[in-house]
């Protein structure tokens, strides 16, 4: 009997056991929200959205409690909202798309197809005004498969490694895969490659910036590489471990503009009558605080990246910046500029060139 009894407990227990664990939180349908698709002014991160559909974004993994918001189609500069919830504190992130029509359809949507994944940064201290874009050709019948065994986050940039970034691939992964618009997708009569660009990116806490590597060849071209996608051809893979077996230089791709602020006005820094933006989104150096920015230069016509590039059109101030005189700047060299003055009337110091940033660890 009391064998009997002891036999009933344990399978009594099982079925505890199994009704507390037996049901996982992934296997459960999600609770859905409204999606939010108001833009935003003071936002956590701006998007635009290229593509014909509408888009539900999250921060990090696909779970209702990621939430952060709805972006129309076909939209600029779309502003999501800044919850403090999930945008409390200064980093990067991954920001996950979504279609609102997988939303929608799955009943799970920890198990959604995700559309875009963009490496993101938001910071608690300044207007998070840089945009991200999703890009139309994402969402095809193609696939490009990126294997990254390497230790660095890759920035995948489509045509030029100024544009915009249209994905990424974490680091020490197996495989990102990446839906791409075919040749029949894009309606394309001339069959049209893709030509990707591998950037290397990574946010120094130090100096909060966020520093991009751009890997140049010994011809001083970029490391890039081609792939057509077709209905007969929908699938192309790429080990960025190959990066390793070919002799790369990492720079930067430009110079960086340091500007120290003895005033008691805030300034910016113009490119022309553009405010220029840090690597982090920030635009306003206030008094007593000096700000990093980083002037991209503009290659040759062949690709290749110049050693130097003269410019003449950078300004400092508010609302009428003062020029600063025209200048060669040296790839991957550190400027500094120190701003002076009282009332409204500046003054800028002489540009000092400091040492040259190295990425030899690269």
């Amino acid at each position: 009997m009391i064998k009997v009894m002891r036999f009933f407990m344990l399978i009594l227990t099982v079925g505890l056991m199994y009704g507390l664990t037996g049901c996982t939180e992934d296997d459960n349908d999600t609770v859905k929200s409204e999606i939010d698709y108001t833009n935003y002014t003071d936002s956590s991160v701006r998007v635009t959205n290229d593509t014909d559909q509408k888009m539900v974004a999250f921060k990090g993994e696909v779970n209702e409690s990621n939430l952060i918001g709805g972006i129309p189609p076909f939209t600029l500069n779309h502003g999501l909202k800044r919850d403090p919830a999930l945008f409390n504190f200064t980093g990067d992130f991954i920001l996950t798309i979504i279609t609102e029509a997988e939303y929608n359809a799955q009943k799970n949507i920890s198990r959604a197809v995700v559309f875009a994944r963009i490496y993101a940064f938001y910071s608690n201290n300044a207007v998070n005004n840089y945009v991200y874009i999703i890009d139309s050709r994402l969402g095809g019948k193609g696939q490009l498969i990126v294997k990254n065994p390497t230790p660095f986050t890759v920035m995948l940039h489509i045509g030029d490694p100024r544009h915009v970034a249209f994905g990424y691939a974490p680091p020490q992964t197996a495989e990102v895969i990446f839906n791409l618009k075919t040749v029949e997708d894009l309606n394309l009569r001339t069959p049209e490659e893709y030509c990707i660009f591998p950037l290397v990116k990574f946010y120094n806490p130090a100096s909060g910036e966020l520093i991009t590597i751009i890997p140049l060849r010994e011809n001083n071209i970029p490391v890039h590489f081609s792939f057509l996608l077709s209905d007969d051809n929908p699938e192309y893979t790429f080990d960025l471990r190959e990066l390793g077996d070919i002799d790369v230089r990492p720079v930067s791709g430009g110079a960086f503009i340091r500007v120290i602020n003895n005033t008691e006005t805030g300034v910016h820094l113009w490119e022309g009558t553009q405010i220029m933006l840090t690597s982090t989104g920030k635009s306003m150096i206030n008094p007593g605080n000096s700000t990093t920015f980083f002037y991209h230069f503009t290659a040759y016509p062949d690709g290749k990246y110049p050693e130097s590039q003269y410019f003449g059109n950078f300004r400092i101030g508010a609302l009428d910046p003062v020029p600063v005189r025209e200048y060669i700047y040296d790839l991957d060299y550190l400027y500094e500029i120190e701003v002076t003055g009282s009332n409204g009337v500046l003054q800028l110091g002489t540009i000092d060139k400091k040492d040259k940033v190295k990425f030899e660890r690269f």
